[in-house]
């Protein structure tokens, strides 16, 4: 039962990220690009991590720039 919920999870995340009907594609496509998709958001929390070592507390305008670059990277983080 957990694993036909996984699957039906993964189907329908499949189809809300490509507007395909998940049900008729080989799952091997499906699982090949959720792993793709979680790796670059993978990538995109990295980069998150690494611009926000960069912030200056005696620089007030590095604080808005850093927001500014933080606030697109969740933009497409959360374009699912």
């Amino acid at each position: 039962m957990r694993i036909g919920k996984l699957l039906r999870d993964e189907v329908e995340q499949y189809t809300n990220l490509t507007g395909e009907d998940g049900w008729h594609v080989p799952i091997m496509k499906v699982g090949a690009y959720l792993d793709g998709y979680n790796k670059g958001l993978d990538i995109l929390d990295k980069i998150k991590e690494e611009i926000q070592t960069l912030r200056d507390p005696f620089c007030y305008y590095s604080e808005g720039i850093i927001d500014d670059v933080e606030d697109i990277i969740d933009k497409y983080r959360k374009s699912e």
